[in-house]
């Protein structure tokens, strides 16, 4: 495994984007996963539509649990989703902020993921390494109202806790490096560039910092 690994230095990596007040941070970051998928194995460059995801799988799959529009949701649903039902582009299928009802008649062009797949519950950083490398990015849940993590500006950030009760938000690791002997991963949020390093966050790595180890989940085209 390579010391240092960037999706973004290898592909189109979309920009950052924005969810702003709604908690939809499930559905941006298994969008972004499948936008990469895209640009790496079909050379496309496409934005998917998080709104969608929001409004279609809204108790949807399970009404007891996992998907609940702004209120939080789970990504394994939203990539469900995309391989039953494929996903439209945000240019058909506008973001809004809010949970809205669903538009099964939008039509354009859907795009699909063929499987989606977990990691084992707290999978080793070779793991993680190895699916990102082999798969494109990685959606994980991580403790994302975590003080220090929520005001990260550029640097890295070292020993950020957590429990199971705290784990609240979804990003994405596009990869990872290593920087004066410190070892990190390279998160992607949804909460525009302003935040991080132009929307791009440095956590440090092997101590399961923020649970990033725990629930790693990868999609294939």
């Amino acid at each position: 495994i390579p010391a240092n690994f960037d999706w973004r230095q290898k592909t189109h990596v979309n920009p950052i984007r924005n969810q702003g007040g709604c908690g939809s941070c499930w559905a941006f970051a298994a969008s972004s996963v499948a936008e990469t998928l895209y640009a790496i194995h079909r050379h496309q460059n496409i934005i998917l539509s998080e709104q969608e995801l929001l409004d279609c799988t809204y108790h949807l799959y399970d009404p007891t649990y996992k998907c609940h529009g702004c209120q939080s949701g789970m990504s394994p649903e939203a990539f469900k989703y995309m391989k039953q039902k494929g996903l439209l582009e945000e240019s058909h299928y506008p973001y809004k902020m809010k949970l809205n009802q669903c538009q099964a008649n939008a039509r354009g062009t859907r795009y699909h993921v063929s499987s989606y797949n977990s990691l084992r519950y707290r999978a080793g950083d070779q793991e993680i390494q190895a699916a990102i490398m082999n798969h494109g990015p990685v959606v994980i849940y991580i403790h994302g109202t975590e003080a220090h993590f929520r005001n990260l500006r550029k640097g890295i950030l070292r020993g950020a806790g957590y429990n199971d009760a705290q784990i609240d938000h979804a990003v994405v690791l596009v990869g990872w490096g290593t920087q004066n002997g410190i070892d990190y991963w390279i998160v992607r949020t949804s909460w525009g560039t302003q935040w991080g390093d132009a929307g791009y966050g440095f956590v440090e790595r092997h101590h399961n910092s923020l649970g990033i180890n725990n629930y790693p989940i990868y999609a294939s085209l």
